[in-house]
């Protein structure tokens, strides 16, 4: 698996997908980020069970299907390897695998004093949950619909950093029962963050 997307944009998606991300020692799968490609479409996604953040980035030159999970640690290592890269540079991202572990390699494409910085993240070895059948969900409206305060933020925050403050931010749904979905777009691909509602709505 490999992609190569603008480190400034993929500093954002990194951290729009980390709101989202969970942080239960005992649920290892969710404390990662899940990347896969089907159809010539990479999509990322992040869930805490109470909410779900995912990106879809088009690449029509990839006809294979994969998925891995990578480790939390890929926030960071993005943040380092598109500074070291600089401004306007390109990063990629690609799975490696050495004496049967899976491993993301980092790296720059802009040298800079013959030295392009990489970093190394490993994949979980776990199973991601299903999320396509939630995002389908949440396509309905009701009101009033309850939801958690900060991750209803959260989501927002994460889509917003998505599109880029010029761009708008669409809800779609809203419900008191079901998923609230939100989606943005930019030019390099599609957020959508889907949160559960409260009980106490309609």
């Amino acid at each position: 698996m490999r992609i190569e997307i603008n480190g400034g944009i993929a500093v954002d998606m990194f951290k729009a997908l980390d709101i989202a991300r969970g942080r239960d020692a005992m649920r290892v799968a969710l404390s990662g980020v899940n990347w896969e490609i089907v159809g010539g479409v990479h999509t990322f996604t992040t869930t805490d069970s109470y909410r779900l953040h995912t990106v879809t980035v088009p690449d029509t030159g990839a006809t294979y299907e994969d998925s891995v999970i990578l480790s939390g640690d890929i926030v960071k290592a993005v943040q380092v390897c598109a500074k070291a890269a600089g401004k306007g540079s390109n990063i990629v991202l690609e799975i490696g695998e050495k004496l049967g572990v899976q491993f993301c390699d980092i790296h720059g494409t802009h040298v800079v004093g013959g030295i392009i910085h990489s970093d190394i993240v490993f994949c979980l070895n776990n199973e991601f949950p299903q999320c396509a059948t939630i995002i389908n969900m949440a396509k309905e409206v009701e009101l009033p619909a309850l939801f958690n305060g900060k991750y209803l933020a959260g989501v927002i925050d994460a889509a917003t950093l998505w599109a880029g403050k010029d761009r708008p931010v669409t809800v779609e749904s809203i419900h008191a029962r079901k998923p609230g979905r939100v989606t943005a777009a930019n030019d390099y691909g599609t957020f959508t963050g889907v949160i559960m509602p409260q009980r106490g709505g309609k």
